[in-house]
Order: C-alpha cells, then sequence, then structure tokens
C-alpha cells in the first residue's frame, strides 16, 4: 500500500544524497566533463559554433530528425506526420529507415526554444555527452568508489577513443538511459520493489526510443545478463536471502497486479515504437548475413584506435587498411584500460573484493565477455553471430555489429572500475609508512592522468556549416509555392539529398529527394539524379497510390558544382534554377520499333510462337517503368480481316525502366492465332492497367502475315 510519509522520507533521503554528491565530488566531476567537451567538441567551440561535429551526412541526418520531432510538437503547420517526413515523397515510414532519436529529442527541443537549428544540434551534441558522463559517474558512485576511478570510467563511457571515433554517427551518442538503467536493474535483483521495476523497464523503454542501435543491444545484453546473474547466484548464495529468481517470483507473486499492468504498458510502448520497423523490414526485406559479416569485429578492431589519438598515429593506417568498412572498427580504449583490467583480475583471484561487489564485477565481466564472444568474426570468416542473426528478433536489421562496443564498454568499464577500486581499497589498508600511504593514495589519480592523456585526440571530423546553410535556403527559396520538390545535381551526393530535405523542410514542402539507412522500394537512385519523368513516374507508382489531384511539381536543379580537393567549393552567385510542372501530366504513348524482316518466319501455323528480336526508343514523354502497380510491357496484336482480336497477347518484360529518348533491346515471344487466315501483326508496348500504345498512335507499326493450319490439326 502507498505510504506517502514514507514516499516522502525517501525523497528526501535522495535529495540529500544528491546534494552530498554535487558538493563533494560536484566540481570534480564538472571539471573533468568540461575537459572532455573540449576535447571532442572543440573545433566547434574554438570556432564560435560556425563548425559543426563530424561531416554533412550522418549528423545532418540526425539534426533532421531533431528538427523533424520540434516542428511536428511546435509547428501546427507542418505538413509531415511523426512517422513519414516529408522526404521520398510520398513513401510512408520513411523515419524507420533510420534512428528515430524520439527518446532525446526534448533535449533539443528545448535547446530549440532559444537558438537555431545549428546551434541547438551542437548544443544537444555536447549535452547528451554531458549527460553520458555524469549519468554514468552517478551509477559508479553508488557502488562507493573513489571519484578518481569513477571519473575514469564516466570520462571513457563519455568521452572515449571508441566514442570520438563515431562522431559522425550522432545516433551513438545519447546513451545516459543505459548506465541507470543498468542501476536500477541491479538494485532491484537485490531488493526488488515496484517503484524500481517500474524505473528500469521506463530506462530500457526511453533507450530504446533515442536509439534503436543502442537500445536493441541493451536488450540483448539483458537477455545475456540475467540468465547469467541467475546461474552465478544460485539459491542460497547470497547470505540466505536466496537467489535473485526466488526472491523475483516472491515479489511477482506479492505484487501479481501491478507486475503485470507494467509489463503489459511496456511491451504495448514497444510494439508501437517498433511497428513501424516491422512494417518496413516487410516492404524492403532484411539485410543478407554476408553484408552483416563484413562489419563484425575482429579481434584487432579491439586494438584498433580512433585515426586522430596518439596510439593512432602509430599503426592505424597499417592495421585498418586490412579491414572492410575500417571506421567502424576503431573499438581500442587504451592501454590503461588494459593495466586497470589487470589489476582488477588479480583482486578478484585474491580475493580482495567483498562478495556483493564481486557479484556484480563477475556479472559485468561475465556479460561483456560473452558478448565479445558471440560477435567476434574470426580469420575464416565464422561468427556465432550467425545464430543471433538467425534466433533473436531485430538482429537482421543491426549492419553494423561493430557498435556492440557501446554495451561491452558499458559492463567492461563498470567491472574494472569496481575491481580496480577494491584493489587500491586492499592496499591502502596495509599498515605502511606514511609516505608509502601517500604514494599509494596517489595511484588512482595517475591512472586517471594516463587515461586522459591517452584518449587525447587531434583533427576531430567538423565541418563549416556556412556554404551548406547558404545552399539550403536558396533551395528552400525556390520551394515556395510548390506542392512537391525535387532537387537535380549531378553527382546526386549525399550532401545534396541532405540540402533537397531540409529545404524542403523549412520550405514545409515534400520532396522527393532523400538519404537514410535505407531506399524505398523502386526508388530509382540517390547517387544518380532523376529527369522530370522519373520523378512524375515515382510519384504515380509509389506507395500512397500515386496522384489522386494536379500537384505543383518543383523540379530545382543545380547550375554549378565544382569541387576543390576534398572541399566543396561554393559561388555566391545563385546555383539552382527551378521549373515547374502541372501534374498528373497527359502522357503522350509513342514507340519507335525496329527489327529485322528476316527474323519474321516463312510460315507460321496456328497455335505455334517464335522469337523476334526488336530494338525499342522511348518517344513518348514519360518513363516506361519495369516495375511497380502500373509497368510498361512490350506485346503485340492480332487483327483479322474485320479487325478482331483472335486471341490473348503474351507480355515481354523490359529489362529495366527505360526512359524517353533512350533505347532498349529485348527478345519477344510472339504466339500465333489458333485459327487459319489473313492477319495483322501490330506490335505496341502497353502500359498496364492504362492503355496500348497502337490505340493511341496514327500510325503504329503493323506487319502482315499469313497463319495456317498447324500440320497436328
Amino acid at each position: 500500500m502507498f505510504n506517502p510519509t514514507r514516499s516522502k522520507h525517501n525523497a528526501s533521503r535522495l535529495l540529500e544524497k544528491w546534494v552530498k554528491f554535487c558538493s563533494r565530488t560536484g566540481w570534480f566531476y564538472l571539471l573533468l566533463c568540461l575537459l572532455g567537451l573540449i576535447m571532442m567538441f572543440y573545433p566547434t567551440l574554438f570556432s564560435g559554433f560556425s563548425k559543426m561535429p563530424g561531416d554533412p551526412g550522418d549528423p545532418w541526418l540526425n539534426q533532421y530528425f531533431l528538427e523533424h520531432s520540434f516542428q511536428l510538437v511546435f509547428n501546427r503547420n507542418y505538413t509531415a506526420s511523426p512517422w513519414s517526413p516529408a522526404f521520398f515523397y510520398p513513401f510512408p515510414n520513411v523515419l524507420a529507415f533510420s534512428d528515430n532519436l524520439w527518446g532525446a529529442a526534448p533535449i533539443y527541443w528545448l535547446l530549440r526554444a532559444f537558438a537555431s537549428t545549428d546551434t541547438a544540434f551542437q548544443l544537444w551534441m555536447m549535452l547528451v555527452s554531458a549527460l553520458n558522463f555524469f549519468g554514468f559517474a552517478f551509477v559508479l558512485h553508488r557502488q562507493h568508489i573513489r571519484r578518481e576511478l569513477a571519473g575514469l570510467g564516466a570520462f571513457l563511457f563519455a568521452f572515449g577513443m571508441p566514442r570520438i571515433s563515431q562522431i559522425s554517427h550522432s545516433q551513438l551518442f545519447p546513451q545516459f538511459f543505459t548506465p541507470l538503467a543498468l542501476l536500477c536493474l541491479w538494485e532491484f535483483s537485490r531488493q526488488p520493489t515496484r517503484r524500481r521495476l517500474a524505473l528500469s523497464l521506463l530506462l530500457i523503454y526511453l533507450q530504446v526510443l533515442s536509439g534503436i542501435y543502442l537500445g536493441w543491444f541493451l536488450l540483448l545484453s539483458l537477455l545475456v545478463a540475467i540468465p547469467l546473474l541467475w546461474f552465478m547466484e544460485r539459491p542460497g548464495y547470497s547470505e540466505g536471502t536466496g537467489s535473485f529468481g526466488v526472491r523475483f517470483a516472491a515479489f511477482c507473486r506479492t505484487h501479481w497486479a501491478s507486475v503485470l499492468l507494467m509489463f503489459t504498458g511496456w511491451g504495448l510502448g514497444m510494439v508501437l515504437t517498433l511497428m513501424p520497423y516491422l512494417q518496413v523490414k516487410a516492404l524492403i526485406g532484411e539485410r543478407t548475413y554476408a553484408e552483416v559479416s563484413q562489419i563484425l569485429p575482429r579481434l584487432v578492431s579491439w586494438f584498433l584506435p580512433s585515426p586522430q589519438s596518439p596510439w593512432g598515429m602509430v599503426w592505424y593506417d597499417s592495421v585498418s587498411a586490412k579491414l572492410p568498412l575500417f571506421w567502424e572498427h576503431s573499438l581500442f580504449l587504451g592501454f590503461t584500460v588494459i593495466g586497470l583490467l589487470g589489476l582488477g583480475l588479480y583482486a578478484g583471484i585474491a580475493q580482495k573484493i567483498p562478495p556483493q561487489r564481486f557479484l556484480l564485477v563477475k556479472l559485468c565481466l561475465g556479460v561483456s565477455a560473452l558478448l565479445f564472444a558471440i560477435s567476434l568474426r574470426f580469420p575464416n570468416g565464422f561468427s556465432l553471430w550467425q545464430f543471433v542473426y538467425s534466433l533473436v528478433p531485430g538482429a537482421t536489421a543491426i549492419r553494423a555489429v561493430s557498435r556492440i562496443w557501446t554495451i561491452i564498454d558499458c559492463y567492461l568499464l563498470i567491472a574494472i572500475c569496481l575491481s580496480a577500486d577494491a584493489f587500491f581499497n586492499s592496499i591502502l589498508n596495509r599498515r605502511t609508512a606514511l609516505g608509502g600511504q601517500r604514494r599509494m593514495t596517489s595511484l588512482p589519480s595517475i591512472f586517471l592522468g594516463l587515461c586522459l592523456i591517452e584518449q587525447i585526440t587531434f583533427n576531430i571530423p567538423a565541418y563549416d556549416k556556412t556554404p551548406y546553410l547558404k545552399l539550403e535556403a536558396e533551395a528552400a527559396q525556390l520551394m515556395q509555392g510548390c506542392e512537391v520538390a525535387y532537387t537535380q545535381t549531378l553527382p546526386a551526393q549525399v550532401v545534396d539529398q541532405l540540402t533537397a530535405m531540409w529545404a524542403g523542410l523549412k520550405a514545409n514542402v515534400p520532396v522527393v529527394n532523400g538519404y537514410s539507412g535505407n531506399l524505398p522500394p523502386n526508388y530509382y537512385s540517390s547517387d544518380k539524379p532523376m529527369s522530370f519523368p522519373q520523378v512524375a513516374n515515382w510519384l504515380m507508382q509509389s506507395q500512397k497510390g500515386g496522384i489522386e489531384k494536379p500537384q505543383r511539381l518543383c523540379l530545382i536543379s543545380r547550375l554549378s558544382k565544382t569541387e576543390g580537393g576534398s572541399k566543396l567549393t561554393f559561388s555566391h552567385e545563385p546555383q539552382f534554377r527551378v521549373t515547374h510542372y502541372q501534374l498528373p501530366i497527359s502522357p503522350i504513348p509513342a514507340v519507335d520499333i525496329q527489327y529485322l524482316p528476316s527474323t519474321l518466319p516463312k510460315f507460321l501455323k496456328t497455335g505455334d510462337s517464335f522469337q523476334l528480336p526488336v530494338i525499342l526508343k522511348n518517344t513518348s514523354n514519360f518513363t516506361w517503368s519495369s516495375w511497380g502497380r502500373y509497368p510498361t510491357h512490350f506485346s503485340y496484336r492480332w487483327f483479322d480481316l474485320s479487325g478482331r482480336l483472335p486471341r490473348e497477347p503474351l507480355r515481354t518484360l523490359l529489362p529495366s525502366d527505360v526512359n524517353p529518348g533512350e533505347s532498349t533491346a529485348i527478345v519477344a515471344t510472339i504466339q500465333a492465332p489458333l485459327l487459319p487466315g489473313e492477319y495483322r501483326l501490330v506490335p505496341t508496348m502497353v502500359l498496364e492497367q492504362g492503355f496500348w500504345f497502337s490505340d493511341r498512335m496514327p500510325n503504329p507499326l503493323s506487319i502482315p502475315l499469313k497463319v495456317t493450319l498447324s500440320d497436328s490439326l
């Protein structure tokens, strides 16, 4: 039963602990966090916020998702829907192609209230990094370890080399819910309460909501941790209190209604969050294991440092050259961590760790070791991950398995800091001379200093936002008054697609352009510009059933694009031109069919079939699509002397889409009528569920042929 007095007492105790935490160690953690922020974001800070962290690729995409959520909440006139941002228009649920960042978006909303979208994103990156630091520091502080080790663990978790190496994947940054969830689950396993269970489920859900990769890896780790804890803590092991399984069973019997309600609500929330991802998976399919296998971590991946770190200058180039997608394999935390791990293992073997803490150390080490083992790719290509891929729900959507470091490091750093703290405690408890005690007392600080030196990173990726904002603003201005837009550039790079997406968001106009973790089915290309007929055809063939009313399509073309070295250079002159089209277009079907008369049979009998090689040139004003609801096929029609069609003709599929002015070669199968007589063979194209080209062409090709009775009749 709810007790207001007891609840108020618990709240006051929690507040008192938080005040003590801030007053005694807060300044130390604050300075350490500021050092990490400067080290990770110095290009942005020292440029006066003119440089954005990372590159104009995934970070700009994640910024788009955050701004999309902000517009949804605070802009009543915003045309997009929650799971369908207005890119790849009109394909639905495109947000489920990538991480959605819903759980971390409210932080961005608060910043966006007083800052521009670019400044808000820069501050968001810094703030979620700071929350990573303080969340992890709080978890270690709750375990009563010295602040030097707690600060070391928090610094590595938030600002370590693996995180810096992923600065262009900002979806991997909001991980502050993970350590807090693990803390709540651990305390729940010691003493189950309804509040701890509810808080644990809430934090797990928020982590999934903040990042699909981060949330899925957390859930995977719990699939390992819970059975492992049950195995380690067998009945009677924990000083007469029974195992976690016994305590949890007793808790469920006592509070079965609350447990059922909480798990039902949690499960419903998870289903609602993941349902769009399941729908997208059903449409675009799952990733193949061969694709996933390329980004499984190798043993050498765990010793590959950040390329801009001191160790990276020594051996990064020679090692990374042998790895596919090498930027996903920088998982090295530093030699300081290896040294502390050795001290922790010694403390465990020498039984210098208190029993309750030792259980947590063994659990965290066990989980990190098992996750390391099942994700490791051996030189011969074998990995236990293929069983995870086949058996664990959601595994087929995880492409970059090397990002499992995000959860392995979390468990590993908890175990290392706890065991190393026990090691230092055992040394300081000895009766030594005063000088010796002082020297031993300084050991944690020495390790912290070595750790900070190892994590120093130079030339962290960043880019000047000004030229991109200029292009975005110009394209957005041209989109005003349009109902749908498409921006053409050659070549169509990621940054060009994102520029169009941002311009559409600013102008509140849906765009056909798009960039994300996947492409919609039958989308033409993200690295080649579409022609107007292709854009019109995409809009007609799309999953939303095509264009039901006239729409104003703006086709925006990039006038100039130059490259200077590896950086794009932009002119101060206008960069785009715009052409307006009214949709739907009135199709004008036309085809030029070339064939060799010698390929026609001299004698054609009823029911026979023959092959006719033809070259087809699209002289229409629209693209012949080889896919979708309304494909265009090659076919033919037989007409007798009275103009009647004696039988249904066969279709021949096009090998690919054919744009206006393009040609393609096919070998068509022609089947003769079943009755003998004089006929006209009319080769033609047919728009399925639409029309026959020959019916709308003034002078379609017509070939006279005589069909005789088959010998078998």
